[in-house]
C-alpha cells in the first residue's frame, strides 16, 4: 500500500502480518473504515525478457512491475468512514 495515497492508521499495522482482506486491497480498505472518494491509479506490467530476467535472477516471462502512476488532487484519494 502506497503511504502517500493512503492517510496512516493504526488500524493498519498488523497487515504485513494479517495480509489482505480476502486478498482484496479494496475490500481490506473499506473493512478499515477507508472508502474510494478520487484519483485514478495504473501500473504497466510486462513479461521479462531472457536477459533482464537473468540480471533479477527470475524466470523469462515472469511479471514485472514496469512503471505505475496516479493522478488526483495530490492528497489521499481516500476518505475515511469514521
Amino acid at each position: 500500500m502506497n503511504a502517500a495515497a493512503c492517510p496512516f492508521s493504526d488500524d493498519f499495522a498488523a497487515l504485513p502480518l494479517e495480509g489482505l482482506v480476502g486478498g482484496s486491497l479494496n475490500r481490506t480498505l473499506i473493512e478499515h473504515g477507508m472508502v474510494p472518494h478520487h484519483g485514478e491509479q495504473w501500473a504497466e506490467v510486462v513479461g521479462l525478457e531472457a536477459a533482464d530476467a537473468r540480471l533479477l535472477k527470475r524466470r523469462a516471462g515472469t511479471s514485472f512491475l514496469l512503471r505505475g502512476g496516479s493522478r488526483g488532487t495530490g492528497r489521499s484519494g481516500l476518505s475515511s468512514t469514521s
